[in-house]
């Protein structure tokens, strides 16, 4: 079976398949002539009266494709909202008292506890409130576009493993 038409300098076309390829071949004027490669095969006229066909990406490329964008994208997302991630608030310092402890920390420490430890924490102002919540949304955000890129990730990876699909 012909796959290509090697052309021959008396005119005629040669017709060679990719078994040929590297070797010589014999014109019907007798010429001897040297197939291409596989690579140079391509270049070749197609037997079937047409030039052959580029490579088309098939149903499976195209699907692992978009999923390696879409997960790039998202991965790229969760990274922009964890940049823009305000600090949290930061709770209040502990007091740790050893023996070597000065006696006037000590003696705050057991006043406070015979207050019974109520700590007075100032109301948050309303740039606060406002940090907080856009650092809520913010990490939400970041979650949700992690969680759909390591999504489209494994799909991808499901889609490579499994098994070959048919081009249309």
């Amino acid at each position: 079976m012909a796959d290509y038409l090697l052309p021959c300098s008396c005119g005629q076309k040669v017709p060679v398949s990719v078994r040929h390829a590297g070797q010589m071949v014999r014109c019907a004027c007798g010429a001897e002539l040297e197939v291409p490669t596989l690579r140079g095969l391509r270049e070749l006229e197609s037997a079937a009266g047409t030039t052959p066909a580029r490579r088309v990406w098939g149903d499976r490329q195209r699907v692992v494709f978009a999923l390696a964008v879409a997960s790039l994208v998202a991965f790229a997302v969760g990274g922009y909202f964890s940049w823009r991630l305000p600090p949290g608030r930061e709770p209040p310092p502990t007091i740790e008292l050893d023996e070597n402890s000065p006696i006037g920390l000590v003696v705050a420490v057991y006043d406070d506890l015979q207050r019974g430890l109520v700590v007075d924490v100032p109301a948050p102002t309303l740039f606060e409130r406002e940090q907080a919540e856009r650092r809520t949304m913010l990490l939400w955000g970041m979650r949700i576009a992690l969680g759909l890129g390591g999504i489209g990730l494994a799909a991808m990876v499901i889609v490579l493993l499994s098994g070959k699909w048919q081009k249309r």
